[in-house]
């Protein structure tokens, strides 16, 4: 299970599996899109991006253009808190009970 920060919006989930999915490592706001997954302006997906570089879940390695992170990744993994910004121990993890429900 994915630990989301209060700061972010479904939207970001997708970015950031754009990434991990893609063959590309480096995306523009522009190409990310284009995707038929997002259906979103390139200047909203701009603003999603720069705040999750902010967070550290992607990098901007030069004007408009990001890479995901190891923090992105992890996050993707349900290894990452987005909203404390740190990595998620096997102890904090979020585990179903033997009923199934989620607890932690």
């Amino acid at each position: 299970m994915r630990l989301a920060g209060s700061w972010q919006v479904l939207l970001d989930d997708r970015i950031l599996e754009l990434f991990d999915e893609g063959d590309e490592e480096y995306l523009k706001p522009a190409e990310i899109a284009q995707d038929e997954r997002i259906r979103h302006s390139r200047s909203y997906v701009t603003k999603r991006c720069r705040k999750l570089a902010d967070h550290g879940l992607l990098q901007a390695v030069s004007q408009g253009v990001y890479r995901l992170t190891d923090e992105g990744r992890a996050y993707l993994r349900g290894e990452y808190d987005a909203e404390t910004g740190a990595y998620v121990t096997e102890s904090e993890a979020i585990q179903p009970d033997e009923n199934g429900t989620e607890v932690g």
